[in-house]
């Protein structure tokens, strides 16, 4: 998943999610999350899944997407769920816990711009775990589509055939060595980058360029003509 996409949903779109104030959607996001904490009825879980699938409906927000992002949790819960002894009632839930919580969070990761949302976490949380976030955010997606790429051009050139599985295996190290050789090397260059612009201990949002910026140097060239 691009994260081109997911900025492009959070900041083109105008759906009545999109107007919402981004408190009130983080004080939903709050309270779904409490709500999961908090119940253990899988019928319980499930209304209120489905309930957030409605408003993603209703918000115009692609379903296939929203259902994918959601479904990421859902993988480590069915494994916990499937290596603890606790029942299938207790199982369904923590399985909805999981994608509920993720379903809500994609709401509103969708509807509002990562700068507004890592914006209000930096009233709650200490600067340095609030600016790594927004880097890691930022930094999983590019590795992502990094290792995208890379496992697209091996399977293209024909150097990964799992009827040799030692020879794939091979393949898979090497292109995960890569993988952490690029991402060491993002990692500089994202000290540097914060070296050179004066990081002082916390990422303060930039201000938008004055709208009157581009007028005057637009009436100045006309006098100067």
């Amino acid at each position: 998943m691009k994260i081109t996409t997911i900025d492009y949903w959070a900041t083109s779109k105008d759906g009545f999610l999109h107007r919402l104030s981004p408190r009130v959607k983080a004080m939903g996001l709050i309270c779904v999350i409490a709500a999961v904490v908090v119940l253990w009825n899988p019928v319980a879980l499930a209304c209120i899944f489905l309930a957030l699938i409605l408003i993603a409906v209703v918000g115009k927000l692609p379903l296939k997407l929203v259902l994918s992002l959601s479904a990421y949790p859902l993988i480590f819960t069915a494994l916990l769920a499937l290596t603890t002894e606790l029942g299938s009632s207790a199982s369904i839930s923590i399985m909805l816990k999981g994608t509920t919580a993720a379903c809500a969070c994609v709401l509103l990761t969708l509807t509002t711009p990562y700068p507004v949302i890592f914006s209000m976490t930096r009233r709650v949380l200490p600067r340095l775990v609030n600016d790594a976030l927004l880097l890691t955010y930022r930094t999983l997606f590019i590795l992502g589509d990094a290792l995208g790429n890379l496992m697209r051009a091996i399977h293209l050139r024909g150097a990964l055939s799992w009827r040799h599985p030692l020879e794939a295996l091979q393949t898979v190290a090497s292109a995960l060595g890569n993988l952490m050789l690029f991402s060491v090397s993002l990692a500089e260059a994202d000290y540097d980058i914060l070296y050179m612009r004066g990081y002082d201990g916390r990422i303060v949002p930039g201000e938008p360029p004055a709208s009157d910026a581009r007028p005057t140097a637009r009436s100045g060239n006309r006098k100067e003509d």
